[in-house]
């Protein structure tokens, strides 16, 4: 409702451009009139559910790509500390014998 009354106000809120975006990536390979009476899918063009599964496949792998590099820096952060802790700490005592 809020979003239909910025719209035609000429406001367009983020997640209508996103959904906008999103929307025209699925048709960008088709031509509308195709689109309008389906010919897009007899000469072979993706449907829109197998685009969007294609799209989420895409997602997953950069979302997965991200993490393992994540994981990497922060072993390599692990690494560091290990190499700076493992060295050997002298100790030194001193004793006094006599009487002052």
């Amino acid at each position: 409702m809020v979003e239909k009354e910025l719209v035609s106000k000429g406001i367009k809120p983020p997640s209508y451009s996103l959904r906008e975006r999103r929307e025209k990536e699925l048709h960008d390979d088709m031509p509308s009139f195709l689109r309008m009476c389906g010919l897009g899918l007899i000469f072979g063009g993706l449907t829109r559910e197998e685009k969007l599964a294609e799209r989420r496949e895409r997602e997953k792998d950069k979302r997965q790509e991200r993490l393992d590099q994540e994981m990497k820096q922060e072993e390599k952060r692990r690494q560091y500390h290990k190499k700076k802790s493992a060295q050997q700490l002298m100790l030194e005592e001193v004793e006094v014998v006599g009487d002052l």
